[in-house]
């Protein structure tokens, strides 16, 4: 998923394609330690629907469909992408596109892909009807990029002669659905319902991302470094004298509820229901109800996803250590406490998919119990990790050689 909720309006630049390291949700997950040794050998809970050969450039998993690219065209500057039914894999459509995408995106609420080529001096999209492979429209205009997709709509940054403009499209046509003139120097943040700009006169506005009517403004008391949206939540992160101020504001109404400002300058994240605030030193937690620092730690850092889910229930934060041979573990978010560490592990829909710590190349597949904790569904040898993604009742995963295995899981 496209997740670029920050980024300063410069003209012609689009904002830097993010790693796991700067995005802004932390992954929290519901872990029972028992099942973390990978020291027992368990009958496979995943059954093989299909296998297709190798030759993929990337892939998308929807509810019903794997789309997977592949490099096409004498010169490379041509991509395949291809709909592979989830019932037994056959091609149900076929369609090429002048571009060698990075990534695709489904935007299932409109049955769209989004092809994304950001490696161009010029930031190419196509747009295609996810049921049956048809290009709806393409876009590959200098200074203009995607800051977001949200329901049936997608919100552009564009650099018209005029100035920088924020501009909401229908996914289907491209159509404007509305426009709004922002300064060069504007910080932008768009989340899910909303788009926040933050102009040099330190005044926040919020618009609305169906119809872009302004829902709410307010003048912040100092100049703005930084913002973030998480869930119903404004972070504004202001910064003196080498330290931050981070101000948290409800959305839409922009009520302020706390304000701290005995912080060292950090990245901020939702940590399940409080705030973390990390550097590369080191992670504090913040009381989400009241701001005031829990506990904090050294060197571990949280580990953030891009486009999956936390498990849900109450959880162990996952959290990595920046070194030449990098270290992930687990905190007890209550008191900032080192539980476990864990070897790889990432989330794909409801699983999770771990590294053994013992067995190299050993996979292993858990899923949370109603009751809490978590049950082993299997282990895989020869997969890529951290490349695995899970969505509804399937589960699709690269191998060391090639292949894309597609398996359907345990209800």
């Amino acid at each position: 998923m496209i997740d670029l909720d920050l980024a300063r309006v410069v003209p012609g630049t689009p904002p830097p394609r993010r790693s796991p390291r700067t995005a802004v949700r932390a992954v929290v997950l519901l872990l029972a330690l028992c099942t973390l040794t990978g020291s027992v050998r368990v009958p496979p809970g995943l059954d093989l629907v299909f296998t297709l050969p190798p030759g993929s450039r990337g892939f998308q998993l929807s509810s019903s469909a794997v789309y997977v690219l592949a490099a096409t065209g004498a010169s490379g500057d041509e991509s395949q992408i291809r709909r592979h039914s989830l019932t037994d894999g056959s091609a149900t459509w076929t369609t090429v596109v002048p571009q060698t995408p990075e990534e695709i995106t489904s935007a299932e609420a409109a049955r769209v892909l989004i092809l994304t080529s950001r490696m161009q001096e010029i930031p190419r999209y196509s747009f295609v009807d996810s049921d049956t492979g048809q290009v709806l429209w393409r876009l590959a205009e200098s200074g203009t990029w995607i800051t977001q997709v949200t329901g049936d709509g997608v919100l552009l940054t564009e650099h018209p002669a005029g100035g920088p403009v924020l501009r909401m499209a229908d996914l289907r046509t491209g159509s404007t659905i509305w426009s709004r003139p922002v300064g060069e120097s504007d910080l932008v943040s768009a989340g899910t319902g909303h788009v926040v700009v933050i102009g040099t006169d330190n005044r926040v506005t919020v618009i609305g991302v169906t119809d872009g009517s302004e829902l709410a403004t307010a003048a912040l008391t100092s100049p703005a470094a930084g913002v973030d949206q998480i869930g119903d939540r404004l972070y504004v992160t202001s910064r003196a004298g080498g330290a931050d101020s981070i101000t948290a504001l409800r959305l839409p109404e922009l009520t302020e509820l706390w304000r701290n400002e005995r912080l060292p300058p950090g990245m901020i994240s939702g940590c399940g229901p409080d705030v973390c605030v990390a550097d590369d030193l080191g992670t504090a937690l913040l009381d989400g109800t009241t701001g005031e620092q829990r506990w904090s730690v050294r060197e571990w850092v949280p580990e953030y996803t891009l486009v999956q889910d936390p498990l849900p229930g109450p959880g162990a934060l996952a959290v990595h250590v920046f070194a030449e041979v990098p270290r992930q573990g687990l905190l007890d978010p209550a008191t900032g406490r080192l539980l476990t560490e864990t070897g790889r592990l990432s989330v794909a829909g409801r699983l999770l998919v771990r590294t053994d710590t013992r067995i190299p190349g050993r996979t292993w597949i858990q899923a949370a119990r109603p009751e809490g904790g978590l049950r082993t569904v299997a282990s895989l040898t020869g997969v890529t990790a951290a490349r695995c993604t899970a969505t509804g009742e399937h589960l699709v995963c690269p191998t060391d050689g090639g292949e894309l295995r597609v398996w359907r899981t345990p209800g």
